[in-house]
């Protein structure tokens, strides 16, 4: 209570948010969502809520560091400056490509505790939130902006769910009319397949009880399912990773569906002999399975006998599943993915160098690895603020690319080649882009570039506004 009193009283008179809610409003609505989710399991201890709290008015310069050390101590006070630091990161770059962002977030992990990334990544879908009172080319920019870093920093530290909620928000504004014909295909398929989900668990559970060698090789199975988030599904319509291979078809999608099956260590084993045996009872999940439902030889894998290059073991088994309104939806046989390992192996793709925080987050296995150290360590406190160094991040493209990939855009917009964008041509740029837009939108966005206030913007005034500093910048950091 003391930190939100302390930032109640420091922003009494702080002028409105650009999403049109009072600074206050939003520290009292961040402090509610972060006292919820830490109710639902997020591991935050009560010196980052405190941080988390007051960061609003630290940001807008309502509250003074020293202010924050004298009522709150010092761990708060490096938390805050932690948080404003991840907060600013994305305006450390000149353009936010995928290697620009992969450098931001691989900066925020390395050197800054763990507890203000996860608060900040809170920050970013409490702002996903509050887009309405927005124009639409800053929604569009706080969109890309969690897209490429806050959702991958969600999921680089154990908030998939929270991660896959804003993907899916960032989509939505970004690429509207794709979100709403793929969301409302993959309701139609998904929305019954919960049903076979289930059903099929029990399945797999019942026949493996009446097999006669499981019982004598583990200690249990422990079976998880889930269904793709609509993210995911884009990204594998349109081979995000791997743009040269094209998009690929909705009936080319073999993984909306998706179990895992863990395989515990019999107890009454040595650890080694343990492991060797609940392995054998892997391959008996896999032959009970393949009974149970019409294996597709091309799309099963067996990353036991021959791990992945970083370690990951499972067995992969992707099967043909029969429901006659899912099937309608997906145009064809409904496939689910099963996934089949030890205890051991899970926990190894979960926490190790095959974590699938380092597919998700984007992260390379060292920098997992500090994390992993890192969540370990999550309730131990910084040091002092003056022994917190401000590390130079590494940018994917320096000033002058920045500035030419600006003047290259800016030639494209201008569709009639006068040298100037006009109320029409920003208009028609929103429309390409998204959904079609307002004119209070494209009006918004000519006058944030607009510097001379003539009614057009020119090739300089549109590479200066993009740049940092420039007026879009300037704009986006305003909380």
């Amino acid at each position: 209570m003391t930190a939100l009193k302390l930032a109640l009283a420091s922003l009494q008179h702080a002028p409105l948010r650009r999403d049109g809610r009072s600074p206050a409003t939003r520290a009292v609505q961040l402090a509610s969502t972060l006292a919820d989710l830490c109710a639902a399991g997020l591991p935050l201890d009560a010196a980052a809520m405190c941080a988390g709290v007051v960061s609003e008015a630290a940001d807008l310069g309502a509250l003074r560091a020293d202010v924050i050390r004298a009522q709150l101590g010092p761990e708060v006070a490096a938390l805050v400056h932690d948080m404003l630091r991840v907060r600013q990161a994305p305006r450390r770059i000149e353009l936010l490509d995928d290697e620009g962002a992969s450098a931001v977030r691989e900066w925020c992990l390395a050197f800054h505790d763990v507890r203000s990334c996860v608060v900040e990544v809170v920050g970013w879908w409490d702002e996903l939130q509050h887009l309405g009172g927005r124009p639409l080319f800053e929604q569009q920019a706080i969109a890309l902006e969690t897209l490429q870093i806050g959702a991958p920093l969600g999921h680089a530290l154990g908030l998939g769910a929270l991660s896959a909620v804003m993907e899916d928000m960032c989509l939505k504004v970004l690429f509207p009319e794709s979100y709403t014909s793929t969301s409302a295909w993959l309701r139609g398929l998904l929305d019954p397949a919960e049903d076979l989900l289930f059903s099929a668990q029990q399945r797999l559970l019942s026949a493996l009880d009446e097999h006669p060698d499981f019982g004598k090789l583990s200690g249990g199975l422990l079976v998880k399912a889930r269904t793709k988030s609509l993210f995911s599904v884009m990204k594998k319509l349109l081979h995000l990773g791997d743009m040269a291979r094209g998009g690929r078809s909705r009936e080319e999608l073999y993984d909306l569906l998706g179990m895992r099956a863990i395989v515990k260590p019999p107890d009454f084993l040595p650890p080694a002999e343990a492991e060797a045996a609940a392995t054998k009872a892997c391959y008996i999940v896999q032959d009970v399975a393949c009974k149970l439902w019409r294996p597709i030889p091309s799309r099963s894998k067996d990353y036991i006998v021959s791990p992945k290059p970083n370690g990951y073991q499972s067995i992969h088994l992707t099967s043909a599943a029969a429901i006659a309104a899912a099937e309608a939806a997906a145009g064809g046989p409904l496939c689910v993915e099963l996934q089949i390992r030890t205890a051991a192996m899970d926990i190894a793709a979960e926490s190790g160098d095959a974590a699938h925080a380092v597919y998700k987050g984007g992260l390379d296995a060292r920098t997992a690895r500090q994390l992993q150290a890192q969540r370990l360590l999550l309730f131990s406190s910084l040091g002092s603020l003056d022994e917190v160094e401000d590390v130079p991040l590494a940018i994917g493209l320096g000033q002058q690319d920045a500035a030419a990939a600006a003047e290259q855009l800016f030639r494209h917009l201008d569709v009639n080649g006068d040298g100037r964008l006009s109320l029409d041509e920003v208009r028609q740029a929103l429309t390409d882009l998204a959904a079609p837009s307002s004119e209070r939108d494209a009006a918004a966005l000519l006058a944030a570039l607009d510097r001379n206030g003539d009614g057009g913007v020119s090739m300089e005034e549109f590479v200066e506004g993009l740049g940092p500093g420039g007026r879009l910048d300037s704009r986006r950091r305003q909380t």
